[in-house]
């Protein structure tokens, strides 16, 4: 599927394996231990442009990513968003200043 994007920028074998893919317009990685997804990592420059703090973005990639009311805001440092969706057992982290956001399996979670 990454390859459909564009050519593999890095391919790293840490404690998952990890798969990258830059693109003019934003950067993907996907994240696997055992043949499975573990953690999908996105980022993308023109949520940087809008004016309301990407509080939209946010609210869209929950939206796509489950019921809006399963997810929960567990901690906010200034820089990190952590919402949680237990029903799915899936969490998202948002990195406020950068733009990026990582969704990562829970435990017993699918994607």
């Amino acid at each position: 599927m990454l390859k459909k994007l564009g050519d593999l920028v890095e391919e790293r074998d840490d404690k998952e394996r990890s798969y990258r893919v830059d693109t003019q317009e934003y950067d993907v990685a996907i994240y696997d231990k055992d043949g499975i997804v573990t953690s999908v990592w996105f980022n993308d420059p023109l949520g940087r442009i809008w004016s309301k703090e990407n509080v939209m973005e946010v609210k869209l990639y929950l939206a796509r990513s489950g019921k809006p009311e399963d997810w929960e805001l567990r901690l906010n440092n200034g820089w990190m968003y952590y919402h949680f969706n237990d029903q799915a057992g899936v969490n998202m982290v948002y990195g406020a200043h950068s733009d990026v956001i990582r969704f990562n399996l829970q435990p017993g979670g699918c994607f």
